[in-house]
């Protein structure tokens, strides 16, 4: 955590350092390694729900494209120079960021990062295009109401009132439900 939060600060600092060497915005990159840490969030759990405001939930994928958008506009439309902030140091976290989880996916090829990817871009292993996604695996109905009487066991008598057989069975199932997954 300590390594990929000052690579995306350092790098987030270095590159606005570079690209903007005229700015009088002072830069530190402590903000582009909160956004880093915020793109690292978000390739590696996507679909996880947070909520806005404690009331409006948007999954993390979605609120980090938000930001970066934002941030972006900021940065193109010259708000740095009004308000201050060096809104390019906090691209160049998310950017440094990225290149480092494709980096560590490359180097280390057992390593499975979910790394974002768009419909259309090739396959690196069979050099296909894939526009498709493969539907989660669905519960048999017998699974469903094999879970769901594991899952009423719990809710009368506790998770220690299952066995041992019937806890790793719950963990089978739960990992096929569909509705597990966020």
């Amino acid at each position: 955590f300590m390594k990929f939060y000052f690579i995306s600060g350092v790098g987030a600092g270095i590159l606005s350092a570079l690209i903007q060497p005229a700015s009088t915005i002072p830069i530190i990159g402590a903000s582009g390694a909160i956004y880093g840490i915020l793109l690292g969030f978000a390739v590696m759990y996507p679909n996880r729900v947070i909520y806005l405001n404690f009331l409006i939930p948007i999954k993390v994928k979605y609120f980090v494209m938000i930001f970066a958008a934002l941030e972006l506009m900021a940065s193109m439309g010259g708000a740095s120079l009004q308000d201050g902030v060096a809104h390019f140091t906090h691209l160049s976290g998310m950017i440094f960021a990225y290149l480092y989880l494709f980096w560590t996916q490359y180097k280390q090829k057992n390593a499975r990062i979910n790394m974002i990817r768009f419909p259309g871009f090739k396959n690196r292993r069979s050099g296909t295009r894939d526009f498709t996604r493969k539907p989660p695996a669905e519960l048999k109905p017998d699974e469903e109401r094999e879970l769901d009487e594991l899952m009423d066991r719990i809710a009368m008598n506790g998770y220690d009132s299952l066995s041992e057989k019937e806890k790793i069975r719950l963990l089978e199932l739960s990992a096929k439900n569909p509705k597990d997954k966020q």
